[in-house]
Parts: structure tokens; C-alpha cells; sequence
């Protein structure tokens, strides 16, 4: 939960800084995630971490923020920004989730290919093929048995060796 909130804190400190601007111009945001997952957003680019580069236009406000009746401004508008950056975070987490989730489906995949391969070499190479029986002793696969294991294999490859 601090990262979030650290996240949070750096989201926050850089849209307070852009709409403090005093004119419309375009600003260069570097942003970047750190070992531990955590957004920063910074002028400067970081060293020695790979980093995205944001044109980001600011404005300033046309009108003051509208205020309550002891001066502070309005709730409303802090409770828009509040909103508006929990759901840029959350658009974030989940970007970052389904990548790590692709990285994962990804090694699976190549692990899947490496041993569907196999299995097809095996099976095609071999004339005789033993598998486990049903009372755990070894057993050869009959010629129908060996071809279906054989086609198994074809597809097998098939699927999990797209590249």
C-alpha cells in the first residue's frame, strides 16, 4: 500500500506543478518505474533507468478556483483531482499487471514449446515407447497408440511454438 501512496504522492506533486504554470506552454515529464514498481514522474530524465519522455501542455487556469464561504477552495475540485489520479493509478496497476502477466504467459509458452518438441522427437523416433501403466509398471505404447502420441505431439508443437 506505500507504494501506492508514494505513486500517489509523485502523480499528485506533478499535477500540482503543471497546473501552477503561469503560461500555456508544453513541458518535457520523464517518467519512469523503479525496481520496486513504483511511478515517478520527474523534469529530469534518470540515470541509468529506462524512461519514457511526456510532452505535457500547461495552462493556466482562465478563472480562480471557486471558494466556500470561509476561503478555502472547493472541496469538489480536490475531490475531481483526487478522483482523476486514483484512476490514473489504477489504469497504471493494471497496465503494468497485464505485463508482468504477458511475461509470465510468455516463459510458459517457451517452456510448453521446449517439451511438446521433445515429446514429438521421442515418439517419432523411437519405434518403441514406454509409458506408465494403470498399476504403475511400464508398459510399450501398441503402433495406434504411438501414431495418435505422435499427431499429440504435431499439435502440441503447433500450439505452443507460434514463434
Amino acid at each position: 500500500m506505500s507504494h501506492r501512496r508514494s505513486r500517489f504522492a509523485s502523480a499528485l506533486t506533478m499535477l500540482v506543478l503543471l497546473c501552477a504554470a503561469p503560461a500555456a506552454m508544453s513541458e518535457a515529464v520523464y517518467t519512469w518505474v523503479d525496481e520496486d514498481g513504483v511511478r515517478h514522474f520527474s523534469q529530469q530524465p534518470p540515470e541509468n533507468q529506462e524512461y519514457e519522455l511526456k510532452n505535457v501542455q500547461v495552462r493556466s487556469p482562465t478563472t480562480p478556483a471557486p471558494t466556500t464561504a470561509t476561503g478555502n477552495a472547493s472541496t469538489g475540485a480536490q475531490s475531481s483531482l483526487d478522483q482523476r489520479v486514483d484512476d490514473y493509478l489504477s489504469e497504471q496497476d493494471a497496465a503494468q499487471q497485464k505485463r508482468r502477466l504477458s511475461r509470465a504467459e510468455k516463459a510458459a509458452m517457451e517452456q510448453n514449446c521446449q517439451i511438446s518438441q521433445q515429446n514429438l522427437i521421442t515418439v517419432e523416433s523411437r519405434t518403441r515407447v514406454m509409458v506408465p501403466g494403470a498399476d504403475g509398471s511400464m508398459r510399450q505404447l501398441t503402433d495406434d497408440e504411438r501414431l495418435a502420441a505422435v499427431e499429440q505431439a504435431r499439435q502440441d508443437v503447433a500450439r505452443y511454438c507460434q514463434n
